[in-house]
């Protein structure tokens, strides 16, 4: 749905991520504010958090805090211990979670 870059905040003088839609359909766009909607009054320590929803024409994009890091799925990459370890890391906090947010949670891929 979305892919997150890398982006400097020129009113807060920060880095940030910056979270865009790839496809601007009906359905998608929907989906999109929904997504921002669910996560942006959530606090967890294990989530980002997230800052503006903005359209620019008929681009849209969410802006929300920097994490430095690899992609998960890079960090994983085959290494089932790695995989292993980082399921057990992610699964409490999973169980925990009682906001509705993670219906509605999507993957995204740094670039």
């Amino acid at each position: 749905m979305g892919e997150v870059f890398e982006a400097q905040d020129q009113d807060r003088g920060e880095r940030i991520a910056l979270k865009t839609l790839t496809r601007a359909g009906g359905d998608v766009l929907a989906r999109f504010k929904r997504e921002f909607r669910a996560l942006q009054t959530t606090a967890h320590p294990n989530l980002v958090s997230l800052r503006d929803l903005v359209r620019d024409g008929d681009k849209w994009f969410f802006t929300m805090e920097l994490i430095e890091g690899k992609h998960f799925l890079e960090h994983c990459k085959r290494d089932v211990d790695k995989l292993r370890a980082a399921m057990r890391q992610l699964a409490p906090g999973c169980a925990r979670c009682t906001t509705p947010a993670w219906s509605t949670a999507t993957s995204s891929r740094r670039t």
